[in-house]
């Protein structure tokens, strides 16, 4: 039966467990340097992030992006920012605690369902606030509103998984969810399409 020992006097910087008669080193141990107490902790942060380090992640890179696009949806720093942003807040933690709460009470499924009733209500929302910038600009007819649709549809989706995301994924998602709003609004059209040969004809005429 082979005996092993520590071998103190290795040229390794690392202190090892050596065969007797062969010097095999069976186990390295590798101290934990400061390095790598950070890249665990930004790990553990970035898997796991709590409510706020999360939704802050997402709001401040969506208003980055609007600001870089050079959207007039970019926000002004100003007392109605900090108002708005309270409120935003206000309605995630309320939404937050609601979803958390039936999961605990009522379950996992009942929790879903809620989560899906509430994307329904953001569904709804931009759906309302997408057909009110149509109608404002003249611009209310049907090819637009399927862009509209095609647009809130995608908006809610990425709130829906938004959830399940990761820190960096979630700031990639604020992100992302800016540039589609940005480039759906250039992709709505001034004037409706003619449509078959009669309506372009009347309309030459």
């Amino acid at each position: 039966m082979t005996n092993h020992k520590y071998d103190s006097n290795s040229t390794d910087r690392f202190l090892r467990l050596t065969y007797d008669n062969h010097n095999v080193p069976l186990l390295t141990y590798n101290p934990i340097t400061k390095y790598d107490r950070f890249s665990s902790k930004l790990f553990s942060i970035n898997r796991n992030p709590n409510f706020g380090t999360k939704y802050f992640a997402r709001k401040f890179s969506r208003e980055f992006m609007y600001y870089m696009l050079d959207s007039d949806k970019a926000p002004t720093w100003d007392i109605n920012y900090v108002k708005g942003s309270s409120n935003q807040l206000a309605q995630s933690v309320t939404r937050r605690a609601i979803l958390k709460n039936t999961a605990k009470f009522y379950g996992k499924m009942a929790s879903k369902k809620a989560k899906i009733v509430f994307a329904g209500f953001d569904f709804s929302k931009c759906i309302a606030n997408e057909f009110n910038y149509l109608d404002n600009n003249n611009k209310f007819f049907s090819e637009n509103i399927s862009i509209a649709k095609t647009k809130c549809a995608v908006n809610t989706g990425l709130n829906y998984i938004n959830s399940e995301l990761t820190l960096a994924q979630s700031a990639l998602s604020g992100a992302g969810y800016a540039a589609l709003d940005v480039g759906f609004d250039h992709v709505y059209l001034d004037k409706p399409k003619e449509h078959g040969f009669f309506r372009s004809g009347l309309n030459l005429n």
